[in-house]
């Protein structure tokens, strides 16, 4: 266990939330509290019995590298294992069934072996998956956390006091304690389009894991692979529409890819993305997934359509 400890990737941006003015826990020691809470769970996980037959881990993390992400260990579980382990660090049932998760405050990427997917696929589909979570590990340096003191009510009177900490910050993916998630488009789409290019380059798949259409499409790479689900990938419209971005302006490729080792750079990608039209960058920026569909996709797609009319101009 101290082995892992020793080499957990740190979360160095911390910032204080609240609660410690009725607490008389510091911050320093909350935070280092967190730090061996994150490095404790880590061990835990990285003890699991995994499963990597059939995966090429060499080939992705060669791929981490030419990409700009760092070489976090690749943690392939059963379905039950990955259960156990999402339950473990995040306390939350809903991400027992997600196919892949990078754990950025454990320095770990998590990839979930569904035997029904690989039934159809083979083993290739779960490294597309990793390949997906190794385009958010790019952003490791950003990563920014917030710990605060939150205080329950106790049967019999008085409050205990529990420390939490939790991201507030990767990549263009902004987590406010009070408000809505930020960034979805630029942060899911920057990472399908790394999925994008492994399964075209890497694993020589030019139409993906794709059962859609007869003629091939640039989408078909970004298919869920399921055969109950032959949907797009909820990143699948960032990647597209920031693909036709960078065919016009290949600074953009550079931007976005600066942007994940310091986030003080993404400046530069929201004046790319504005030079296409005023106020691009925030009416995309605003936008979620899980929160309103079909408000994303029509405004992802009015998107497209003004930058094929730019490329006209």
């Amino acid at each position: 266990m101290a082995n892992h400890k020793a080499h957990v990737l740190p979360v160095e941006q911390i910032v204080i939330g609240s609660g410690f003015e009725d607490s008389r826990l510091k911050p320093d020691q909350a935070i280092d509290f967190m730090r061996d809470k994150w490095a404790t769970e880590r061990a835990t996980i990285c003890a699991m019995e995994q499963d990597t037959d059939g995966l090429d881990i060499d080939r992705l993390q060669d791929f981490a590298t030419e990409n700009g992400a760092p070489n976090l260990p690749i943690i392939a579980l059963s379905p039950k294992n990955y259960a156990k382990a999402t339950m473990l660090a995040y306390n939350e049932k809903g991400y027992a069934t997600t196919d892949g998760k990078l754990a950025a405050e454990h320095g770990l990427i998590l990839a979930r072996r569904d035997p029904d997917l690989e039934r159809t696929h083979g083993p290739k589909i779960t490294e597309a998956v990793i390949a997906h979570e190794i385009g958010h590990a790019a952003a490791m340096p950003t990563v920014l956390a917030r710990v605060d003191v939150e205080y329950k009510k106790q049967l019999f009177g008085g409050t205990n006091g529990r420390v939490s900490g939790k991201l507030t910050r990767l990549g263009f993916h902004e987590f406010p304690r009070d408000g809505a998630v930020t960034g979805h488009v630029f942060e899911e789409g920057y990472a399908e389009r790394l999925r994008g290019k492994y399964v075209r380059e890497q694993l020589g798949m030019a139409r993906g894991f794709s059962d859609l259409s007869v003629e091939p499409t640039p989408l078909d790479v970004h298919v869920t692979g399921r055969r109950d689900n032959q949907d797009f990938l909820n990143g699948t419209y960032g990647a597209y529409l920031l693909g036709q971005m960078c065919e016009i302006n290949a600074d953009l490729s550079d931007a976005l890819r600066d942007a994940r080792a310091d986030i003080s750079t993404k400046g530069n990608v929201v004046d790319i993305v504005d030079s296409f039209e005023p106020d691009m960058y925030d009416n995309l920026n605003k936008l979620h997934y899980y929160d309103d569909r079909d408000t994303y996709i029509l405004t992802v797609a009015r998107a497209v359509s003004a930058v094929a009319d730019f490329k006209k101009i």
